[in-house]
């Protein structure tokens, strides 16, 4: 195993959001950094890679051999590009619910009130 040509691999693996694989693979993000920029990885990492990922190809990993997603019935058909994509509409999805609940609460809070004027007009209306 040439350590440049695995260096190539794994950046083509890790794409450009160090953040987000670091956060998947539980690798901290300056191990992956200096790997990125050729550091021999330790084979914890790899282990740790291939859990994470368990799609990613060991064999292509390690020697570049076939491709880098697994072929097999279990592969779901998603890159980790796709997960990341995915993640990020599940983040602003979940920022516009915020928000959306925000809204609701307030509109609630504004009809509360506008009962309670009603009901104190009611009530003044047949005390007079």
């Amino acid at each position: 195993m040439k350590l440049e040509d695995f260096t190539k691999r794994f950046n083509e693996m890790v794409g450009d959001n160090r953040t987000d694989f670091s956060f998947r693979t539980l690798i901290p993000y300056t191990t992956i950094t200096n790997v990125m920029k050729g550091t021999e990885p330790r084979i914890s990492m790899i282990l740790a890679i291939l859990e994470a990922i368990p799609e990613i190809s060991a064999e292509w990993l390690m020697r570049g051999n076939g491709n880098m997603l697994l072929s097999d019935e279990k592969q779901t058909g998603c890159t980790i590009e796709d997960i990341m994509k995915l993640k990020e509409q599940l983040q602003n999805a979940q920022e516009e619910l915020d928000i959306l609940s925000r809204m609701y609460d307030k509109k609630c809070a504004e009809n509360e009130e506008l009962r309670s004027k009603i009901v104190a007009r009611e009530k003044e209306g047949r005390s007079k």
